[in-house]
């Protein structure tokens, strides 16, 4: 980087100390005065306060007229050119003095963008001229006093180096819109429209919109409005690129609201150019472009040590900053004024943007291998569409980023238990035949397969997509697919059942790579994963359950409330219950459904059930929880049936506090600490209007689980 930084410094001194800069009168002496407030003979004649030695620059004075004073001493030279190219001044008169001859020359040109005059010296002698200059507002003083030969020559060297900078720029932008095109990123979209309008100021500025457009050469007004509004919008599309490009990484928030708070300013200054009156167009544009030129360099500075660009693309940044600033300093007479001077944001450009394309040329290389290295790991994983979708994003976001989609949580149910009673080759089969079934719903449905976890598969819907609704629908028709297919699997002697459980969730999460550097892991986390996950667990197998959240992007028009109940689940970290929506697709046909269930506990062997016994009295038994009450209708040494208006999700753990129609068993049961126990649902199901489930004692040993049975038979008795 420090090497770079010498190579550009060392190109501008080598700009400052060439002909290019030395064009200016080596001193020269000022009048200001209001405008037509002396003629001639009064300038020659009078004592008058001339400002010595003064340095060309910036002048901010209101309808004034300038004077210049110079010498001209031994002119071997016939003609001399005498030229403001950079002050946007509409007019010039220039008087030679010789001896007691004074002669007037006009300029002629009316190019709005410079004024000049050509006038005759006799040979070996010593001339004085005076130069009148009119100014209604801001104006830069950039004279050019060169015998006509030398101006020729200079001339053709300017006009050289001002289409070497043009004919680059309109290539750069040219690359830029490509680039856009190519990656979608709207950041090179901001970086193209940057290079046009930096291509139209700087072809407006040198005079070349008067060519085509011969009418604005003496609109002062309209084309000092075209200019400054080119410089403006040149600087607004600049800070924009900025701000878009420091806004997709990890950079400190007051570098962000400083570049906003600019951008907002070029706003204002944008809109002040068509509204004030002409004397005060430029001054909001040049405050402005100063602290622009001051963010850039502040922001390429911290960009740089944050560790995301190379030296290239810092280093291009920042020398673009340090000649917007070495401008403005030219122009306050800081710095030696020339042609040059005053044009080193040109300069500065072509260097940045030549530094730029070198970056972006090894970002693009590594963008495309990035990309094939994650296709390869994405392929058969994701369907084609999704794939393609994938790479039709911007090179950035293919990394790690925030999308909101849908994602699917489904488990085999009682495949550990099945692999314990079944030849362990035939299960792996019928496990790799189910799982190759679920995986061809989902992408008939356009899901993404995260991961396949043993008996289970890991899935998002509506990746790269804003239709949140849309992935919600496509998650749950296939997951109502996959139980059809479930049940279905009855009718085939041949097949073991193997049902499923599914947990959808919509919400935000972080999809990204969690490999090592020799290992690419394209996964999904955050809490939505882990609500989805929890809603399977709480699941009922053949059943399907929903989040509120996806639940509010379904069309259930045709789903009754026998279909989709509501249900109250805990999730991990969370003192409360949660609202979720277990969806039974079999509701009205439950024939079908049982006839399912009866054959995959056929193949589990599940025939031994606990001892169970009724609770005789009702109300005699009752648990408190957070959510309502739950009476106890039967009880076994190792759990608890009970009744409840409130549906729990299975797996759910909660706390109740046990209430008994005795008072002396209660006070029995406050004294072994057993008042308020932790219970797990291991089943519900809906009951008529009620709903049943079945509880499991949670760190209980031997001895309490039998004092609450002896206590809850004495209490139903």
């Amino acid at each position: 980087m420090l090497g770079l930084l010498l190579i550009f410094a060392g190109i501008h001194v080598l700009l400052l100390k060439s002909p290019l800069g030395k064009s200016s009168p080596e001193d020269y002496e000022l009048l200001i005065s209001d405008q037509n407030q002396h003629s001639i003979d009064e300038i020659i004649n009078s004592d008058l306060d001339w400002l010595k030695n003064t340095k060309p620059g910036l002048l901010t004075h209101k309808n004034k007229d300038i004077w210049i004073k110079t010498k001209i001493v031994n002119s071997n030279h016939g003609f001399w050119i005498f030229e403001i190219p950079f002050g946007w001044i509409h007019s010039l008169t220039l008087f030679t003095v010789d001896g007691e001859k004074t002669s007037k020359y006009e300029s002629s040109d009316d190019y709005i963008a410079y004024q000049r005059v050509e006038f005759p010296t006799p040979a070996n002698t010593e001339m004085t001229i005076y130069i009148k200059v009119p100014i209604t507002g801001l104006s830069i003083l950039t004279p050019i006093l060169l015998p006509k030969l030398e101006y020729t020559r200079w001339k053709f060297i300017i006009t050289m180096v001002i289409g070497v900078f043009l004919g680059a720029m309109v290539i750069l932008l040219l690359s830029s819109i490509v680039m856009y095109f190519s990656s979608k990123e709207k950041v090179y979209l901001w970086y193209a429209l940057f290079q046009l309008s930096t291509i139209l100021f700087q072809t407006t500025l040198e005079g070349g919109l008067f060519i085509s457009f011969p009418e604005l050469r003496t609109n002062y007004a309209l084309s000092s409005t075209i200019l400054w509004a080119f410089l403006a919008l040149t600087n607004l599309a600049g800070i924009q690129f900025v701000f878009t490009l420091v806004s997709k990484i990890a950079i400190e928030k007051r570098l962000k609201n400083i570049v906003k708070a600019i951008f907002i300013l070029y706003i204002i200054s944008f809109s002040l150019v068509f509204l004030v009156p002409i004397t005060y167009k430029s001054i909001p544009i040049l405050f402005t472009n100063a602290a622009a030129s001051i963010a850039i360099l502040y922001g390429m500075i911290r960009f740089s040590k944050k560790g995301t660009a190379d030296a290239s693309f810092t280093v291009g940044w920042i020398g673009l900053g340090l000649s917007m600033l070495g401008g403005y300093a030219a122009m306050a007479g800081v710095l030696p004024n020339s042609w040059i001077s005053l044009r080193l944001h040109a300069f500065g450009l072509l260097w940045e943007a030549v530094l730029l394309y070198f970056s972006l040329g090894k970002k693009i290389q590594n963008a495309r291998l990035e990309k094939s290295v994650i296709r390869s790991v994405l392929t058969g994983k994701v369907s084609q569409t999704e794939l393609n979708q994938i790479f039709e994003q911007p090179f950035e976001k293919i990394n790690t980023s925030i999308q909101e989609i849908t994602v699917m949580f489904i488990d085999i149910v009682g495949y550990s238990r099945l692999d314990n009673i079944t030849n362990n080759i035939d299960i792996f089969d019928q496990l790799s035949s189910r799982l190759s079934e679920i995986n061809r719903i989902i992408k008939k449905y356009n899901g993404n397969i995260d991961r396949s976890v043993g008996d289970g598969v890991i899935c998002f819907f509506g990746y790269g997509s804003d239709d949140i609704s849309s992935s919600a629908k496509k998650a749950f028709n296939a997951a109502r697919e996959i139980q059809r297919v479930s049940v279905e699997r009855s009718k085939d002697q041949t097949k073991m059942m193997l049902p499923v459980r599914i947990g959808i969730n919509t919400d935000k999460v972080v999809v990204g790579n969690l490999g090592s550097s020799d290992r690419i892991d394209y996964t999904m986390i955050g809490p939505g994963v882990n609500i989805a996950s929890r809603l399977e667990g709480a699941c009922n197998p053949y059943c399907i359950m929903l989040s509120e959240k996806t639940q509010t992007h379904l069309n259930l028009d045709k789903v009754t409330a026998d279909d989709m109940r509501l249900i109250h689940i805990k999730i991990k970290h969370s003192d409360s219950f949660v609202k979720a929506y277990e969806f039974n697709e079999f509701s009205r046909t439950p024939e079908i459904l049982i006839k399912a269930e009866q054959k995959n506990y056929q193949q589990l062997n599940i025939d031994q059930k606990d001892p169970r016994f009724e609770s005789n009295t009702e109300g005699s038994i009752r648990l408190i929880s957070d959510v309502g009450e739950l009476e106890v209708l039967d009880y076994s040494l190792n759990g608890l049936g009970v009744g409840s208006i409130v549906f729990f999700g299975s797996k759910t753990e909660f706390q109740v506090t046990v209430k008994l129609s005795d008072e002396k068993l209660n006070k029995a049961l406050e004294v072994h600490l057993l008042s308020r126990i932790t219970v797990k649902i291991r089943w519900s199901q809906a009951d008529g209007e009620i709903y049943r489930a079945g509880l499991e004692y949670i760190g209980l040993n031997k001895g309490q689980r039998e004092l609450l049975f002896d206590k809850f038979a004495r209490a139903s008795m």
